[in-house]
């Protein structure tokens, strides 16, 4: 059975490096290492702000200036 556990990070901001599609699983960021590193079975979730509009993603792995989501509808 494997545990899901959510990581914290308290007050973590960064930007877009690119423009995010709904089925891009991978999202490129301006800094990524104030965020925690997921390992298997280990998630964050993340909003994105437009200014208009939000979405909240779940972040499964961290690469370099990247996230990796999993889609979540």
């Amino acid at each position: 059975m494997t545990t899901n556990t959510r990581l914290y990070a308290n007050n973590a901001k960064t930007t877009l490096a690119s423009a995010v599609q709904p089925t891009d699983t991978t999202i490129q960021v301006a800094n990524a290492s104030i965020f925690p590193n997921p390992t298997t079975g280990q998630h964050f979730f993340v909003t994105i702000d437009t200014g208009s509009t939000y979405e909240i993603i779940k972040v499964t792995g961290v690469s370099g200036n990247s996230f990796i989501r999993r889609i979540v509808s």
